[in-house]
């Protein structure tokens, strides 16, 4: 029969929780306590008693617990007024690529994609022209014709 040390308990017990951490991530349990048990292995190849190895297990546990999850939580933040779906489109610029009968209704193409748009004021659009989201109504981009890009005149 094999005979292991308490070393090497540790850092089987390590590599199980590792394991356990991958079939169930998210969470970083598993993966806290075998940083803990890693470092228990520690406490253990320098000889200390059985209890100290458990205390150093609980404590560097809940040290990686809290490490880990401000990282987690750091990764995860957005900035603060982050617009998604249709409402991160005001204030792009798209080109006009498609104009209705009247000239006020029209197609413009945003980061390759193309939506229905109409103007801010009602006046006209004209296909090839410049224009600068300004709304969105219901599925309608509100836009509003582009006159300088960078300080720079459009002809």
């Amino acid at each position: 029969m094999m005979v292991y040390t308490q070393t090497q308990l540790w850092l089987l017990a390590a590599l199980v929780l590792v394991i356990f951490e991958m079939s169930a991530p998210g969470l970083f349990y598993f993966f806290s306590f075998s940083c803990g048990a890693l470092v228990a292995a520690g406490a253990a190849s320098l000889g200390y008693p059985l209890v100290v190895q458990l205390s150093t297990l609980l404590a560097s546990s809940f040290i990686a617990l809290l490490v880990l999850r401000m990282w987690v939580t750091k990764a995860n933040r957005t900035q603060k007024n982050h617009e998604t779906n249709v409402f991160a489109l005001i204030g792009k610029r798209g080109v006009v690529v498609k104009v209705g009968k009247d000239g006020q209704f029209a197609q413009v193409r945003v980061g390759g994609e193309v939506w229905s748009a109409r103007a801010v004021d009602n006046k006209p659009l004209a296909i090839e022209t410049v224009v600068k989201i300004k709304n969105v109504t219901g599925v309608k981009l509100v836009v509003e014709v582009e006159n300088k890009i960078n300080g720079k005149e459009l002809l």
